[in-house]
């Protein structure tokens, strides 16, 4: 599942709008700028021309060349001092964030052009929007950094390499917001996905802002965004799930109190288990499952959703069958079993219903059928689920757990007859050395009992 494309912050929707012109003048004029003041007074023009939402109109600005010319503007204005232009920066960080609400064809294309130069350029708006000082400029060498995912660099600090810094004071909020907002609408192309997960620290980046508590919500929903969609891309599963703080930035953030941040994390930890390898290594983490079987109870339906998907992909595995009917006294059952009968959005309930459906197996009957209504609840929504896969899936559940339970009240009786011939035998041996009882007469009794054992009817729970 991608994340959604950026929202309007406030402060775009209170940007200055000067003179009217067509978005070909304001590329030009762009493109045309040299110094400081005709730069502000380009982008300023633009950028009433950008803030809409017409995907169409977004792909004529891209091909007229708006994120080709803000690119080649933001290498300027970054190579002077980052805090004496920093309003520049955030209106040029802006205008790249509406920009690239176009599609995603074009979209693609376009980081296929500049992307090499734009990641490490909005990277570098986001470090030092935090109080760094620049102390490098940037070079043509960004484009070709191939330093595996999430790794800080200790070159020497005269390198031209990307270095993340921990932000710390937030002193230019508007810059932060539109460069994370740029990346997060960038990182949605195909293109973007394995370049931006493995450009060195910037992980890192991303983490360091969700995890700082002074930083807007606008902000941090962005960031973990810009991780939602990196973790659709299959490629970049297995690695981000190894990323040092990831997942538990993730866990984290499920329980924070803002509507978009637990979304968002769901989001993430449901494309991160869509991994073969990654459901048997987040299954053993300390408090994932916790956090999911909260966020089943979460107020917003697609979190809901969100949840009740990762918990279908790590049942995917029968490797964790028994760990997800075991876990905390079979609470992740009660959870399923909660929202299949309860709630109110349909995918949810699928998704539940597939999950109880997949951990479902020999090995975890016992477990799961102790649990008050279960069958019941099958039944019930077998009939009345407004989904019919779901109504097939609980069904076959049902009609499963009837057949198991059958086949083990078979084998116990069996086993149980077998214990009763046993000891009658040893009786009767008994009985001939003590009062002359056959063995014949014993061993009759004993056939005639396991045979009455053997033939009980199977009785379904």
């Amino acid at each position: 599942t991608m994340g959604m494309q950026a929202p309007y912050s406030q402060n775009e929707r209170l940007a200055k709008r000067p003179r009217t012109i067509t978005i070909k003048q304001g590329i030009e004029e762009l493109s045309l700028a040299v110094n400081s003041q005709d730069r502000i007074n380009a982008i300023n023009a633009l950028l009433s021309q950008l803030d809409h939402d017409d995907e169409k109109m977004h792909d004529e600005e891209i091909r007229q060349g708006a994120a080709n010319a803000l690119c080649q503007k933001l290498m300027i204005a970054l190579s002077r001092n980052f805090h004496e232009h920093h309003d520049e920066i955030a209106n040029i960080c802006r205008a790249l964030r509406f920009v690239y609400r176009c599609s995603a064809n074009v979209k693609n294309e376009s980081f296929k052009q500049i992307g090499g130069d734009l990641l490490p350029l909005l990277s570098k708006v986001v470090e030092h929007s935090g109080g760094t000082d620049p102390c490098e400029k940037f070079s043509a060498a960004h484009r070709n950094e191939s330093a595996q995912p999430n790794i800080a660099t200790t070159a020497d600090p005269t390198s031209h390499a990307f270095r993340p810094k921990t932000i710390s004071v937030i002193r230019h909020p508007e810059a932060l917001e539109g460069s994370l907002g740029a990346l997060r609408n960038l990182s949605s192309a195909p293109a973007a996905e394995v370049l931006m997960s493995r450009h060195n620290g910037f992980l890192t980046l991303l983490l360091d802002v969700v995890s700082n508590k002074d930083i807007s919500v606008d902000a941090k929903s962005n960031a973990l965004n810009v991780i939602v969609n990196l973790a659709h891309c299959y490629e970049n599963k297995a690695s981000m799930v190894e990323s040092r703080g990831l997942l538990d930035t993730l866990v984290e953030c499920t329980l924070n109190k803002e509507d978009l941040i637990r979304n968002a994390s769901a989001c993430g930890l449901q494309n991160l288990t869509a991994h073969d390898e990654n459901i048997l290594i987040m299954v053993k983490h300390k408090s994932l499952l916790s956090a999911v079987i909260k966020l089943l109870g979460d107020e917003n339906d697609e979190t809901r959703e969100f949840a009740a998907g990762t918990l279908q992909n790590l049942s995917v595995s029968r490797k964790n069958s028994v760990t997800l009917a075991s876990f905390e006294r079979g609470s992740v059952v009660n959870a399923l079993l909660l929202v299949m009968a309860k709630d109110r959005h349909a995918v949810a309930r699928n998704r539940s219903t597939w999950t109880l459906a997949n951990i479902l197996c020999a090995e975890t009957l016992f477990s799961i059928q102790a649990h008050r209504g279960l069958l019941d609840t099958l039944a019930v929504v077998a009939a009345k689920d407004t989904l019919e896969d779901t109504r097939i899936q609980a069904a076959l559940m049902f009609k499963t757990v009837v057949s198991l339970l059958q086949s083990k009240l078979i084998q116990y009786a069996a086993a149980f007859g077998k214990q009763r011939s046993q000891s009658h035998a040893i009786n009767s041996t008994k009985g001939t050395s003590t009062n002359g009882t056959s063995a014949s007469s014993v061993n009759g009794a004993s056939n005639g009992a396991s045979s009455a054992a053997t033939a009980l009817p199977p009785k379904p729970s």
